[in-house]
């Protein structure tokens, strides 16, 4: 039965939960254009900034996971040289590791155009932050994004080989391309939330890379491909690491 005050509540509440990291007024501008896909400048409070989110999409749902659930506080001391994003989406990992390590460089992924145009204009100011428009796979192939009628952070990459592509065609970066590009020896923090591509990612020549992480944070995407899990944990069999779980993601940080 429609209890119109019950939902009054749920909406308070909302808001109220909202305000812990946004000024009021643009937590109701948000609630009440939620239907409506548009730009909404949003002064976020941990940052001191203004940060670019559409309403109407899943970039809210992204916000909140990151900065009033904190899901990727590091459960592990760390103090962080190089980071990684991978699935950076429309850049709130990414801006949260900024803030939390200013002095860490970054390199934000995200193979959606849509998606990377919002990451662009979020990461501009920051200097520390390179951002690129790939996919992070095992090695080079002909990637593209299929016309699947998905949420905004839940674009998955698929291998085309040699098929006919009817979707958003993507650009393959391996970890080597990652490790190359940033001049390091060690990648501190390796954030992956990659929508089932890991599956792929940790079924091919981890021992060539996988020495060389530190901290891992993940999103394992069974529901989409089975065997992620398997192939993630079947990469790390043979390595001494500490796990800790926080909301959605799984922390890993490797011992030897």
């Amino acid at each position: 039965m429609y209890n119109p005050f019950r939902k009054q509540l749920r909406l308070l509440q909302r808001i109220r939960t909202l305000r812990r990291v946004m000024r009021v007024n643009d937590a109701l501008r948000l609630i009440l254009t939620k239907n409506i896909e548009r730009d909404t400048w949003i002064y976020l409070k941990p940052l001191g900034h203004s940060v670019v989110i559409r309403s109407g999409t899943t970039d809210l749902k992204c916000l909140e996971k990151v900065f009033i659930a904190e899901e990727y506080r590091l459960p592990f001391e760390a103090t962080p040289q190089f980071i990684v994003d991978a699935g950076a989406n429309v850049g709130m990992s990414t801006l949260y590791f900024a803030n939390k390590f200013p002095n860490a460089r970054i390199v934000a992924i995200e193979p959606e155009k849509s998606n990377f145009d919002i990451l662009r204009r979020n990461c501009a100011n920051l200097a520390n932050v390179t951002l690129m428009q790939a996919a992070l796979w095992p090695d080079h192939q002909d990637l593209e994004i299929p016309n699947y009628d998905v949420n905004k952070w839940e674009f998955r990459v698929d291998d085309r080989r040699g098929r006919p592509s009817d979707g958003e065609q993507v650009t393959a970066v391996t970890m080597a391309d990652l490790l190359t590009q940033i001049d390091a020896e060690r990648i501190d923090i390796l954030k992956l939330d990659i929508e089932g591509s890991e599956l792929e990612l940790f079924s091919a020549d981890t021992d060539q890379w996988l020495h060389q992480i530190h901290i891992i944070a993940i999103e394992l995407h069974d529901r989409f491909k089975p065997g992620c899990a398997q192939a993630f944990y079947g990469a790390l069999t043979s390595r001494k690491f500490v796990q800790e779980i926080n909301g959605e993601n799984i922390f890993i940080r490797l011992l030897n």
